[in-house]
């Protein structure tokens, strides 16, 4: 476990990474795992995936089912527009 920010906030927040995941055996893994939730516009979140691509809504639904139906109360943040 390590400590990191998320967004603005100026608290220490606990989370694993992908690389803590894999190595608990986790086999879909988001970018971040939060060990205490968030909310973010009224909806509580303990995944986060970052997408460095366009998130078309093609490409959208291919990766809801490859990945993230596997995940619960997910933010899915695409860096290039969707």
């Amino acid at each position: 476990m390590i400590a990191g920010e998320i967004g603005y906030n100026t608290q220490p927040t606990a989370l694993q990474n992908e690389n803590d995941m894999r190595k608990l055996g986790y086999d879909k893994t988001p970018d971040i795992k939060l060990e205490i939730p968030i909310a973010v516009k009224d909806q509580v979140v303990c995944w986060v995936e970052s997408k460095a691509s366009f998130g078309t809504p093609e490409t959208h639904e291919q990766y809801l089912k490859d990945q993230y139906y596997s995940y619960l109360n997910r933010l899915v943040i695409y860096t290039h527009e969707f």
